[in-house]
């Protein structure tokens, strides 16, 4: 279902972490439903824990999480992501993480290779 189908009921704004959490509808699902609708590109698309949670409480059956990605990569496309946005991608691409933590193997010492190996034989 697309976001025509949305009649802003708000069923998805209880099963939203962050809505829950800040007691704001502004952080709302439903809040961001009504910005789609009047095609409004806003940071709140940002302030998501996990848009994919909110699918399974619309009586209706709008997939929210597309609808809230599609307006996310609209607003990368018009250069309007967040700064913190920004530094997750690009440590994305940097390191393998949203941190820019650089992860590396630990060392195994070769007698405990060894102690192993003869634990098993």
């Amino acid at each position: 279902m697309t976001i025509e189908n949305c009649n802003l009921c708000g069923m998805c704004n209880e099963i939203c972490s962050v809505t829950n959490a800040t007691k704001k509808e502004s952080t709302s699902p439903r809040a961001k439903m009504l910005l789609i609708k009047k095609n409004i590109l806003d940071k709140a698309f940002y302030v998501c824990a996990d848009p994919l949670e909110y699918n399974a409480s619309c009586n209706k059956g709008v997939d929210i999480y597309k609808e809230i990605m599609k307006m996310r990569q609209l607003m990368v496309e018009k250069g309007m992501e967040t700064k913190a946005n920004k530094e997750m991608i690009e440590n994305l691409r940097r390191t393998g993480n949203p941190f820019g933590l650089v992860m590396r193997k630990p060392e195994v010492k070769e007698e405990l290779i060894t102690n192993v190996q003869t634990q098993r034989a």
